[in-house]
Formats: C-alpha cells, sequence, structure tokens
C-alpha cells in the first residue's frame, strides 16, 4: 500500500508537496474509510480539487512518470534522452536542477522508502531504505551520487558488484531486479500494482474490461453493476460485427492469414428489452455498444474491469478527473466501493482529481482525505489537506462543516478568483 508520495521541481510543482495517505490522528470521524496494515492507518482513498491550472493534473502526471520510470529504466539505451521531465521553468535558479520524486509504501509489513532525482539525460540521484520490524530508524539499502553506488553488503547483498552494470539514464534498482534480486523484484511488482488510468474516454484502455468479464463472475459482477445503475442493459456480448462474418462456403484451402484480413476485431453489443406499443416486452435488441451507449455508459462499463480487479487485488489506482462524463451518483459509488470494507477486502486505494464539489461532503470523505491544490503569486503549486487547513484566527475545520458551501465560498482556497464580466461588456457594445 502506498503511504505517501513527495515531489520537488517538476512541472508548476517547484517546492516539495506531499500527498500523504497515512491518517492523522486528530481526525476521528469515518474509521471505515481507513484499513489497517501493520501498525499503520492508511486512507482507502484521496481527492484532490482546485483550480484549473492550480497543478492538480500535475500530480498524476509525476506519478505517473515514476511508474513508467521504474518499470521500463532497464530497457534504456546510453545516451536516450529520459521523457517527461520537465522541471519548474518559471524560476530561473531551477532549470537545471533535477526533478525529485520519493514514495514510501507496505510491502506486506514491511515499509520501503524508494527515491530517485533525474534530469533528461541522467539519473542524478538515487536511494533505498527500508524499516525493519521493531526498528525506530530506518537503514540504507544503496545510496547512489551519480554513477558512484554505495551498496549495504549484508542486507541488500544483491545489488553487489552491479554497480557497474547500471546506465547514466536507467535505474540501479531495475538493474537489480532484472538479475533476480529479491528485494528489489519485489519493489518492482509493487511500481507494478500502481495504476493510473485515463478519464478521456478517447484515451481509456477500451480492452481491460472486456477481458476481465470474460471470467463468468466477473461479468455477472459487471452486468450486476450496469443494472444497478439504472442504463437499462441486460447484458453486453463481444462479437464479430452482423455484416463481418466470414461466409461458410469459403474453400477449405482457403490461406489463413487472408481469412484474417477478411476479419473484423470483435466489438460490443449491449443487449436491450425491447417492446410493443403497448408496453409489453418482446424480446430484445442489440445495439453496437460504443454506438448506442452514452459517453458515461461508456466510461463506466471500461472503468469498472479496472476498479473491481484494482479491489480484488489490492492495488492502487489513480485518476485525473473521475467525474468527466459521470453522473455524481455514479462518481460516488466508485467512491463509495473503496471504502466499503466487505468489497474492499484487501487494502485497494483510490486516488483522483475532480471538479464534482456534490462529493465534498463529510458523510464521504475524511479530512485528511480532501487535499486542495493552490499557485502562490510565483505560480508555484502548493498542496494541502481539509484537515491541515487553518482559518485566520488559528482554528481548523470542524468534522460537521459543510464542506462544498465553504469550499465555493473560497474559505479554504484553492478555487478560481473571477472578476465580473465588465471586459465582455465593452466587447460586447463595440460593434453598436
Amino acid at each position: 500500500m502506498l503511504l505517501n508520495i513527495t515531489i520537488e521541481n517538476f512541472r508548476s510543482i517547484k517546492e516539495p508537496i506531499t500527498l500523504d495517505m497515512e491518517a492523522m490522528g486528530q481526525v476521528s470521524e469515518l474509521k471505515d474509510n481507513l484499513v489497517a496494515k501493520s501498525k499503520n492507518k492508511l486512507l482507502k482513498s484521496a481527492v484532490i480539487y482546485g483550480a484549473n491550472g492550480s497543478g492538480k493534473t500535475n500530480i498524476i502526471k509525476a506519478l505517473v512518470f515514476v511508474i513508467i520510470f521504474v518499470r521500463h529504466s532497464i530497457n534504456r539505451q546510453e545516451g536516450d534522452i529520459i521523457k517527461g521531465i520537465t522541471p519548474f521553468m518559471l524560476s530561473a535558479d531551477n532549470e537545471s536542477k533535477p526533478s525529485f520524486f520519493e514514495l514510501e509504501f507496505l510491502i506486506d509489513e514491511t515499509k520501503f522508502r524508494y527515491g530517485f532525482e533525474v534530469c533528461s539525460n541522467k539519473v542524478n540521484a538515487e536511494w533505498l531504505f527500508y524499516l525493519p520490524e521493531g526498528k525506530r530508524k530506518d537503514i540504507e539499502l544503496f545510496s547512489r551520487e551519480e554513477q558512484s553506488i554505495q551498496v549495504h553488503k549484508k542486507i541488500f547483498s544483491e545489488g553487489l558488484k552491479l554497480e557497474d552494470k547500471v546506465r547514466t539514464n536507467s535505474l540501479f534498482l531495475s538493474v537489480c531486479a532484472q538479475f533476480n534480486g529479491e528485494i528489489s523484484k519485489k519493489i518492482i511488482n509493487f511500481f507494478n500494482r500502481v495504476e493510473v488510468v485515463s478519464s478521456d474516454l478517447s484515451r481509456i484502455d477500451r480492452n481491460f474490461t472486456p477481458n476481465f468479464i470474460k471470467d463468468s463472475n466477473n461479468y455477472q459482477t459487471a452486468i450486476s453493476a450496469l443494472q444497478q445503475a439504472d442504463f437499462g442493459i441486460e447484458n453486453i456480448i463481444e462479437e464479430e460485427p452482423f455484416a463481418t462474418k466470414l461466409p461458410n462456403n469459403i474453400p477449405a484451402d482457403f490461406p489463413d492469414a487472408l481469412k484474417d484480413k477478411l476479419k473484423l476485431t470483435k466489438v460490443l453489443f449491449s443487449e436491450r428489452k425491447r417492446y410493443n406499443v403497448d408496453g409489453e416486452e418482446v424480446g430484445t435488441a442489440k445495439l453496437l455498444f460504443d454506438d448506442a451507449e452514452s459517453a458515461g455508459t461508456q466510461k463506466y462499463f471500461y472503468l469498472f474491469g479496472r476498479i473491481q480487479d484494482t479491489l480484488q487485488k489490492g492495488n492502487v489506482l489513480c485518476m485525473d478527473e473521475l467525474d468527466t462524463s459521470l453522473h455524481p451518483k455514479l462518481t460516488f459509488n466508485i467512491i463509495r466501493m473503496f471504502h466499503d470494507k466487505e468489497i474492499n477486502k484487501n487494502g485497494a486505494q483510490l486516488i483522483f482529481t475532480t471538479h464534482d464539489t456534490n462529493l465534498l461532503s463529510s458523510e464521504l470523505f475524511r479530512r485528511d482525505q480532501i487535499y486542495f491544490t493552490e499557485k502562490n503569486n510565483k505560480a508555484e503549486t502548493d498542496l494541502y489537506s481539509l484537515a491541515e487547513f487553518k482559518f485566520d484566527d488559528n482554528s481548523t475545520v470542524r468534522k460537521d462543516a459543510n464542506y462544498e458551501k465553504n469550499y465555493l465560498k473560497g474559505r479554504y482556497g484553492a478555487i478560481p478568483f473571477m472578476g465580473n464580466l465588465e471586459f465582455m461588456k465593452l466587447f460586447a457594445n463595440k460593434g453598436e
């Protein structure tokens, strides 16, 4: 499970910010929103609010970069550019500095802290620590300053004699995992269990759910979810389009390669009830799913497999603008699945950004689950939780406060400051 992620000098983020998934001791509400792991109490979800351009998406982009870099670092050739790195560009002293990323996480009952500093052409630093059970201070397993690498000879012996095998633009952790290092493989596996999913229907993975529901249990869960959401869908069917099925009289010696070219990829159909003029049910109709169903229905279905897989495996799911195209009740339902202890039995976590203030409720989120991004007068992104926020009189937010109302009034910051429309009236009157 993810404990926290710290980001520095990345896109709009100049100074270090931390998204913390550990519960704050002074927050006592909604205990079902927590999961106990070892001696830690962790949040099952975190939501990030903020004005457009405040840096919400850059936190998700940072996660995307870290995951891709850790997973695929070993495939880089010497001299390859490290794509995805953009330092904070609005400060003259930051352009040449590396970007900083560090994550703390649990694997079984052991806490690890792994991070690196990186520019577009090299890894400047890299480190790995772990906290043995019963100890108060973590132990360094390895540390790296450019190509100088120090390895703990006893605990991290898997890294010995591999120091000279790491390229300037790749990670030492990935090299150790490639050589079957026990600890490093576990850590790579953790990063494989963190998924960042697009919320854009044009870029969303449309293959995952159809493959996921080939399992009969998963299929029934998905159909029940669609029916519970009141979409009116009876079944989801995957098959070749009617007009593209191959005729039965193709010669036996017809080349298989040509047969494959004549076929189209299987597509999804939604099956719905049909009715006569009297409103009586008269069978069903099959509709081309991606053509007949709304954007919200499509998104909910295509996300559902990934959500269920995350819940079943206890993974971490991250998404920018989860609410796009979804009715607030559907978004609420997704969040509720992660908070429900009978559904989320394996400690799965959800991290997402949104503009949907209908979700900003003390009945849905604890104060330490709600984060805000706001830019200062130097265009630098700051990140803070509702539990950390203090008013001018140094008082904190009450757990029974109306979060949505207060947020929209600007009491917590992180909203756009809109002027009046006088400038538009000037333009409108120019033609008179």
